[in-house]
C-alpha cells in the first residue's frame, strides 16, 4: 500500500469516482450459471467447487459491495490493457482485479490468477505513465489491485502497483468484505496461511499419475521456502497502521526439559514463559496478529522456522499497546521419534541444544523490527 488506502470517500474535488477494470470485478457466483450448478466439483471466485460448495442467490462481486457502500463505480468488464487504460482516464482511482478457482478432485493448471496477464500488462501501463518526461495528461489514476485468491497465487504485478488485496474465497460476503477493508471502515488484520512463491517452480507441481513420490519431508510448503526469494512470507499482512513489539520480561536463557512425552507424561507443561508488549505507533485503531516461531537444534532435523502461537490483540488505539503473555510447552519443543529395533519406544522427545525464537508480524519480520531470543534447553 503506497497511501492509496483507504479510499477517501469525499476529497478535495469531490464525490470519489472509481474506475472497476476487468471481469472478475463483477463476476457471476456459480449459483448464477445453470451449468455450474449441474456440476458438483465446479467453482467461482467466491467458493470452492465440490462437496464443501456452497451455493447463494446473491451478487457477491466487488462490484455490488462498492454500489452498496455509496461509491460512485463505472464498470469496464473487459480484460484488455489497452481498453482498461482508456477506461481510467477521468477517475480519482482505478480498482483492477483477478481471480483463480479451485476444485475438489482436480489440481489447478498454474498459480497464475485467470487475469494474470491482463493485470502484468496494465500495471505496467501504468507505471510508464509516471515516468519523469511524462506530461501530466497521461499520467494515470492511482491503481489498486484486488486478487480473490483459491490459494496460492504468482503476484508478480503486486509489485508496482500502488496497492494490492487478496482475499481468499470470501463466499456471499466477498464484495460487502472487501469493500469494507478498501474504504477504511474496517482496518485489515488478516495474514497469509501461507507463502505467495516468488515462481510457480518455488511450489509442489501438481501430480497427474496413480503414484506419486514427494520428497520434502518436513520441509512443506512455506517451511521448505523460508530461507528463499518469495513473493510475501508466510504470515504477512499490513494494516493502516503500524506496530512495534518490546519485550515485558527479557527471556531466560535457559528452559528445563527431559523425557518422552508419552501418555504419561504433562505434553503442555511450560517450559519456556514470553511477556512482550504490542503497541500501535501509527493514527489510526488496528489489531495485531502477533506470531511465535521457533527454530530447533540443528540435530533436532526440523524445518528453520516453526509456527508455535499466535495471538490477535483487542483493537488498540495509536499509541495503546498491549501485554502478550505465552509459553512454549513440554509438546513445543519435542519431536516424534518413531521406534527403533531396540527396546526403545516411540515417542515425543524434548530436544536438546540451543533454540531461537523469533516473535513478530510474520515469518520473516524485517531487521530491527520483532523479536528475537535464544536459550537451552
Amino acid at each position: 500500500n503506497e497511501g492509496v488506502l483507504p479510499l477517501q470517500q469525499d476529497p478535495p474535488a469531490g464525490r470519489l469516482r472509481i474506475a472497476l477494470l476487468g471481469s472478475a470485478c463483477a463476476a457471476p457466483s456459480a449459483w448464477q450459471s445453470r451449468a455450474a450448478r449441474e456440476d458438483w466439483a465446479a467453482g467461482d471466485y467466491y467458493t470452492v467447487g465440490g462437496s464443501g460448495r456452497v451455493f447463494f442467490p446473491g451478487d457477491a462481486s466487488l462490484l455490488a459491495g462498492l454500489e452498496a457502500a455509496g461509491y460512485d463505480v463505472a464498470l469496464h468488464p473487459v480484460d484488455r490493457s489497452s481498453d482498461a487504460e482508456a477506461a481510467m482516464r477521468g477517475f480519482d482511482v482505478a480498482i483492477a482485479c483477478g481471480g483463480g478457482v479451485t476444485q475438489e478432485s482436480r489440481d489447478r493448471p498454474s498459480l497464475r490468477l485467470d487475469q494474470d496477464h491482463f493485470l502484468q500488462q496494465l500495471v505496467a501501463r501504468t507505471r510508464a505513465s509516471r515516468s519523469v518526461d511524462a506530461p501530466p495528461h497521461v499520467r494515470l489514476p492511482p491503481l489498486i489491485v484486488v486478487a480473490l485468491a483459491p490459494g496460492a497465487i504468482l503476484t508478480s504485478w503486486a509489485e508496482h502497483a500502488d496497492a494490492a488485496l487478496v482475499l481468499f474465497l470470501g463466499g456471499e460476503a466477498t464484495g460487502l468484505a472487501l469493500s469494507d477493508v478498501l474504504s477504511g471502515h474496517v482496518s485489515p488484520s488478516g495474514r497469509l496461511p501461507l507463502t505467495l512463491p516468488a515462481a510457480e517452480a518455488d511450489a509442489t507441481p501438481p501430480c497427474a499419475g496413480l503414484s506419486c513420490s514427494y520428497t520434502e519431508g518436513l520441509a512443506l510448503a512455506w517451511r521448505g521456502l523460508h530461507k528463499r526469494p518469495v513473493a510475501f512470507p508466510f504470515g504477512h499482512g499490513l494494516s493502516y497502521t503500524r506496530f512495534s513489539y518490546s519485550w515485558d520480561t527479557e527471556p531466560a536463557p535457559s528452559a528445563g526439559g527431559g523425557a518422552t512425552l508419552d501418555g504419561r507424561g504433562d505434553a503442555q507443561q511450560p517450559l519456556f514463559n514470553l511477556s512482550f508488549r504490542v503497541q500501535n505507533d501509527g493514527a489510526r485503531e488496528g489489531q495485531e496478529v502477533a506470531q511465535l516461531y521457533l527454530s530447533y537444534p540443528e540435530s533436532a532435523g526440523e524445518p528453520p522456522l516453526v509456527l508455535r502461537h499466535f495471538v490477535k490483540t483487542r483493537p488498540l488505539q495509536p499509541s495503546q499497546s498491549e501485554l502478550v503473555s505465552l509459553s512454549l510447552s513440554r509438546r513445543d519443543l519435542s519431536t516424534w521419534r518413531p521406534a527403533d529395533s531396540s527396546s526403545e519406544r516411540g515417542g515425543w522427545r524434548v530436544a536438546h541444544g540451543r533454540f531461537g525464537v523469533v516473535v513478530g508480524g510474520s515469518s520473516r519480520p524485517a531487521e530491527g523490527e520483532g523479536l528475537r531470543a535464544e536459550f537451552e534447553v
